[in-house]
This record gives structure tokens, C-alpha cells and sequence, in this order.
């Protein structure tokens, strides 16, 4: 019974390394694919945050002259309607400037969309929310290589499986004893 079970544990193990190999069997095509759809998705959002700066100088400099003109209406009111035409112009830019953040917003939730897609494509984490919860930090996790696969797989099942067991399979899957006891132990080949 306890061959059976070592059996199946090697067999499902064995399945997991031969599964867990993406570096081989990755499409680079959707990767690369993604990765442009994020280059041009950034574009996008970098001419909408380009396009909102403009809107935000835009209404400042309204507000300067609503101020003025309130502050000062001998010499700024020069329409004599007690700066309406100045309060028009600036809740015409109060809501171009709106328009404008929405649209910003809008394209960094594509951007968002687009740098997970890649992410999942790539194997490769682009994003993560930073330890404030207040934004994204970049977490890089590249691929594991085929030298650090194998040790991967054992970590991964360290405490659940006895260390002996994640030895043995270690070493029947061609690994050196010091390899696999530094693997199991420390998490690096």
C-alpha cells in the first residue's frame, strides 16, 4: 500500500513538473501580442493624462480671472455683469477639466485590463497592489528557469508532504542528495 502511494505521489508529481514547465509550452506570440496592446494602451492613457494637465491649467487660469475680477471689478469687469461671464467661463472649464479626469480614469482601468492580460499571458506578475492599498507596486516574478523549476515544485509541497518523501522524489527525478536537501531546506537549488 505504501508503494501504491508513493507511486501516485511520484506520478503527480512528476505531473506537475512536466505541467508546470510554461517556459516551453508559453505562446510568446499572445505575450508579445499583449505587451503591444499595453505599450499602445499607455499611449492612449498618456495623451488623456497630457490632454487633463492642459484642462488644469486651463481652469487655473479661469480661476485667476473669476478671482480678479471679483477682487477687482472696477478693472476686470469690464462686461459690468458682476463677473457672470467669467463665472461662465469657468464652469465651462470646471466641466471640460471633469470630462477630461474621466477620460484619464477610464483609460488607466484599460491599461490596468490590458497590463493583466499581459500578465497572464507573459507569466509574469506586471502589477500589485502596494502595501498602503492605495496604488499598484511593481512585483516582478519572472519565470522560473528549468534549473529552478524542479526545486520550486518541492517547496511548494515542503510541510505537506514529509521532508523524506520530497527527498526521495527529488532524487529519483535525477537531483543530487546535497542538491535536494538544500532545495527542500533553504528553497534554492
Amino acid at each position: 500500500m505504501q508503494r501504491f502511494a508513493f507511486a501516485l505521489i511520484c506520478a503527480w508529481l512528476l505531473d506537475l513538473v512536466v505541467g508546470g514547465i510554461p517556459a516551453y509550452s508559453q505562446n510568446w506570440s499572445s505575450c508579445a501580442s499583449d505587451l503591444d496592446d499595453v505599450r499602445r494602451q499607455a499611449d492612449d492613457a498618456n495623451s488623456a493624462a497630457q490632454a487633463l494637465a492642459r484642462a488644469k491649467s486651463d481652469l487655473d487660469s479661469k480661476r485667476s480671472d473669476l478671482e480678479n475680477c471679483r477682487n477687482f471689478p472696477s478693472t476686470f469687469d469690464l462686461m459690468r455683469d458682476r463677473c457672470q461671464s467669467y463665472v461662465w467661463d469657468y464652469n465651462s472649464k470646471v466641466d471640460d477639466y471633469n470630462s477630461r479626469l474621466l477620460r484619464l480614469k477610464s483609460e488607466m482601468s484599460d491599461l490596468d485590463d490590458k497590463i493583466r492580460d499581459a500578465s497572464s499571458s507573459c507569466h509574469y506578475s506586471l502589477r500589485q497592489v502596494s502595501p498602503d492599498g492605495r496604488g499598484l507596486a511593481p512585483t516582478p516574478t519572472p519565470v522560473l528557469g528549468p534549473q529552478n523549476q524542479w526545486c520550486a515544485i518541492y517547496v511548494k509541497y515542503k510541510g505537506r508532504l514529509p521532508r523524506n518523501t520530497l527527498m526521495d522524489l527529488c532524487q529519483k527525478q535525477g537531483q543530487m542528495a546535497a542538491e535536494c536537501g538544500r532545495c527542500i531546506d533553504t528553497g534554492s537549488p
